[in-house]
C-alpha cells in the first residue's frame, strides 16, 4: 500500500477502532468511570480524523445534508440559551460534547464504507460484544456465575455501562454494526453472537431495552418486506417541516399549560409506588413517573428557551422533593431518565423540534437509500437507531458517550450512503477555517473532559476523607481541585466547597467555613446539604438572622427534611420564638413516624420552654402524656390550639388530685 493510500485509510481505521477503545477506557478510581474519560478519547480521536477529512468532497455534502442543519441548529439553540441563563462552564462542556457528536457524524457520512469496510466495521462491533460479555464475566459476576436463578445478581450486571440498563441498551446499539456485512465468513458468527447477546439482554431484567429490542425487530421486517414500495417514495420537500410544525402543535400546549396543567403537585401522577416498602421494581417506575412529572412543571415555568445546558440536577430539587429519595438531600438527582424532556427542560421546544426533526431526517436519508444499498443495510441501521430513541424514552443514553458514538455512526453511515456522488470540495478558505474551528473545540472538549476526569479521581479521595473524619487530608484534597477550570460540581451535584466548609466546620474555623459554604451555595442554591451546613455556620457564629434565612431556604427546597425541620425549630427556640418552633413541629409531626426519638426530645424542650414563657406549670403532665396529647393535636384535631387543650388537661389533673385528696 501506497503513503497516500495509507493516509487515507487513517480515519477508517480510526473509526473502526473507536468503539473497542471506548468499551478499554474506564477508571473505577473515578465517581463515574466511563463519562469523562471516553469523552477524552473520542475528542482525541476525531483530532486526526478531521485532518484528513475537510478536503473530501463526501464532507462538503454531509456537511450541507439536512441532519446535519438540524444538529447544527440544534446546539445553536442550545448556546443560545446557554449565554442567556449564564449556565457558566459547566453547561459549556456539554456543548462540547454535542459538538464532539457532530463532527463524528460528519467523518463517518464523509467515508467510503465499501464491502471490505464495511466488513471491518462488523468485525469491531462484534469484538466489542465480545468484550462487553468478558467484562460481565469476569469483572460483574465475581463468583456469582453458579448462583441459584432466583438469586443471580441481574441488576449488578455492568459490562462497564455504568448501570444495567445501559449495558443492556449498549449491547443492543452493537447488534445492527455487527450485522452489516454480508459476508458468511462473519454472519454466522455474527448470527451466533447475536442469540448470546439477547439472552444477555433478556437477562438484565432491562425492560426499556428489551421494549427498544422488540421495537427495533419489528421495524426491520417492515421495512425488509416493504423495501421495494419504499424506495419508490419521493417525499415532497416540505414534508418534513410540515410534520414539525404537527409537531410543535402539541409540544406548545403543554408548554403554556394547555395541556397537563395539574403537573408539578404530585396529583397528575401520584403512585403508592413511592412508599417505602415497595420493591425495587415499583420504586423506580413510581420515581420515574414523578420525575417525568416535576420535569414537565419545570418546562411550564420557564421560557421558551428552558432552564439552561446542565441546569435540570440544579432546579429540580426546588420540584421534586416530594420523591422519596430527594426527600433528605441524600440523593441528588442529575437527569429525568427521559432525554426527550431533559433536552426540553433544559434547551427549550424549539431545540427539542430539532432534535426530532434530526432523528426523521435519518430516517428520511434510510429510506431513500433503500433502493441503492443492498436489502438490509438501511433496515440494520435504522433499527438500531429505534433502539436508541426507544431508550431514551426511559433512561439516559444521550448522556453516555459510548450509546451516543454508535448513534451518531448509525447515522454517519446512512449520510454516507447518500454522499458517494458528490465531486465538490470545500474550497481552502472555508475548509481551513472549518477544520481549525473543529480542531479548538476538539481540544478544549479533550482539555475539559480530562480536567473533570482528574476531578472525580480526587473527588472520591475526598469522600474517603470525609468518611474517616481526616479533615486536614480533606482540605489539601481539595485544594487540588482548585485549578480544575471546569470542575466545580461533582457528578452527584455536590459542589467542591461544600467538603472544604465541612473540613472547616469541624476544625472549628467558621469564618474559613462561612466562606466555603457560600461560594457552594452560590453554584448550587437548592443543594439541601449546603444549604443546611451554612445555616448551622450562621448558628455557631451567633448570626441568628442569617441561619433563620438558610433554614427555611431548606424547608421550602423540601418540605420533607427532617434535620432541616429540627434545626429551623432549634433556630426559633434559640431565637425565643418557642410558639413558631412548636408549630413547625407539629405541622410535620408525620414526617417523624418512622423515628421519633430525636423529634420528641426537641419537642419536649419547646412545647416546656413555651410554658415558662407563659407562667405555665407543666410539671402535672408527664413528658409520656405530654407527648400523647401532641399527637393527638397534629393527627385527630388539627385545627385545636394548643393552649386551651392542654389547659383542660390540667384542669383534669387538678380535678383529679382534689378528689383523691
Amino acid at each position: 500500500m501506497t503513503k497516500p493510500l495509507r493516509a487515507v485509510a487513517i480515519p477508517e481505521v480510526l473509526i473502526v477502532l473507536l468503539p473497542l477503545c471506548l468499551i478499554f477506557t474506564h477508571d473505577s478510581n473515578a465517581l463515574d468511570p466511563a463519562l469523562n474519560p471516553r469523552l477524552m478519547v473520542l475528542s482525541l480521536f476525531l483530532m486526526p480524523i478531521m485532518l484528513f477529512l475537510w478536503r473530501r468532497p463526501q464532507f462538503r455534502a454531509s456537511l450541507g445534508s439536512l441532519p446535519s442543519i438540524l444538529w447544527a441548529l440544534f446546539i445553536l439553540i442550545e448556546s443560545i440559551s446557554w449565554l442567556l441563563h449564564g449556565c457558566g462552564l459547566e453547561g459549556l462542556i456539554l456543548l462540547f460534547k454535542d459538538f464532539t457528536f457532530y463532527l463524528l457524524m460528519l467523518a463517518v457520512g464523509s467515508m467510503n464504507w465499501k464491502h471490505l469496510n464495511i466488513e471491518i466495521l462488523s468485525w469491531s462491533a462484534l469484538l466489542g460484544i465480545l468484550l462487553i460479555m468478558g467484562f460481565v464475566i469476569f469483572e460483574d459476576l465475581d463468583g456469582s456465575f453458579f448462583n441459584p436463578f432466583g438469586d443471580f445478581p441481574f441488576t449488578d450486571l455492568k459490562g462497564r455501562m455504568a448501570h444495567h440498563n445501559l449495558l443492556a441498551s449498549a449491547l443492543a446499539l452493537l447488534i445492527p454494526l455487527s450485522l452489516l456485512s454480508p459476508k458468511a465468513r462473519i454472519r454466522y458468527p455474527a448470527l451466533l453472537v447475536f442469540v448470546s447477546n439477547l439472552i444477555l439482554i433478556y437477562g438484565t431484567r432491562s425492560r426499556s431495552a428489551q421494549l427498544a429490542v422488540l421495537a427495533a425487530g419489528g421495524l426491520f421486517v417492515l421495512l425488509h418486506l416493504l423495501r421495494a414500495k419504499i424506495s419508490r417514495w419521493r417525499l415532497p420537500k416540505k414534508t418534513i417541516p410540515i410534520v414539525l410544525a404537527l409537531v410543535l402543535l402539541p409540544l406548545l400546549l403543554v408548554q403554556y399549560r394547555y395541556l397537563l396543567s395539574k403537573t408539578g403537585e404530585g396529583k397528575a401522577l401520584q403512585s403508592n409506588l413511592l412508599e417505602t416498602h415497595g420493591n425495587d421494581k415499583s420504586f423506580s417506575t413510581g420515581e420515574r413517573l414523578k420525575m417525568w412529572d416535576y420535569t414537565i412543571a419545570m418546562i411550564q415555568d420557564h421560557g421558551l428557551l428552558g432552564l439552561g445546558p446542565g441546569e435540570w440536577s440544579r432546579e429540580f430539587p426546588l420540584y421534586g422533593s416530594e420523591v422519596y429519595r430527594a426527600r433528605q438531600g441524600i440523593v441528588q438527582f442529575q437527569r429525568p431518565h427521559n432525554d426527550y424532556l431533559w433536552i426540553w427542560a433544559e434547551s427549550g421546544v424549539f431545540a427539542l423540534l430539532c432534535y426530532l426533526g434530526f432523528i426523521i431526517s435519518i430516517f428520511a436519508l434510510g429510506f431513500k437509500g433503500m433502493g441503492k444499498e443492498r436489502s438490509s443495510f438501511s433496515p440494520l441501521l435504522l433499527g438500531g437507531i429505534t433502539v436508541f430513541l426507544v431508550v431514551s424514552m426511559f433512561s439516559f443514553p444521550r448522556e453516555r458517550i459510548f450509546h451516543q458514538s454508535l448513534l451518531f455512526i448509525l447515522a454517519g453511515l446512512l449520510l454516507s450512503s447518500n454522499n458517494l456522488r458528490h465531486q465538490k470540495t470545500l474550497s481552502t478558505g472555508p475548509g481551513l477555517l472549518f477544520g481549525l474551528l473543529a480542531m479548538a473545540l476538539l481540544g478544549t472538549s479533550a482539555f475539559a473532559a480530562y480536567e473533570r476526569w482528574k476531578g472525580e479521581r480526587i473527588t472520591r479521595s475526598m469522600i474517603v476523607a470525609h468518611g474517616s473524619a481526616n479533615w486536614q487530608k480533606l482540605l489539601a484534597l481539595k485544594q487540588k481541585t482548585d485549578d480544575l477550570t471546569f470542575y466545580q460540581i461533582s457528578p452527584v451535584g455536590m459542589p467542591m466547597e461544600f467538603y472544604s466548609g465541612l473540613a472547616y466546620l469541624n476544625l472549628k474555623k467558621l469564618d474559613l467555613a462561612k466562606r466555603e459554604y457560600r461560594i457552594a451555595y452560590q453554584l448550587h442554591p437548592n443543594n439541601l446539604q449546603v444549604c443546611n451546613n451554612l445555616a448551622n455556620t450562621y448558628t455557631l457564629l451567633n448570626n441568628v438572622d442569617s441561619a433563620l434565612v438558610h433554614y427555611q431556604k431548606a424547608i421550602e427546597i423540601s418540605p420533607f427534611y427532617k434535620e432541616g425541620i429540627l434545626n429551623l425549630a432549634s433556630s426559633f427556640y434559640n431565637h425565643g420564638e418557642t410558639e413558631k418552633a412548636y408549630a413547625l413541629l407539629r405541622e410535620k409531626a408525620a414526617e417523624f413516624d418512622l423515628d421519633k426519638t430525636l423529634y420528641e426530645q426537641y419537642l419536649i424542650t419547646i412545647i416546656r420552654a413555651w410554658a415558662g414563657d407563659k407562667s405555665i406549670d407543666l410539671n402535672p403532665i408527664s413528658n409520656e402524656r405530654l407527648l400523647k396529647l401532641h399527637y393527638i393535636l397534629a393527627y385527630d384535631i388539627p385545627e385545636q390550639e394548643f393552649w386551651p387543650f392542654i389547659m383542660e388537661e390540667l384542669k383534669q389533673i387538678k380535678k383529679a388530685n382534689a378528689m383523691a385528696q
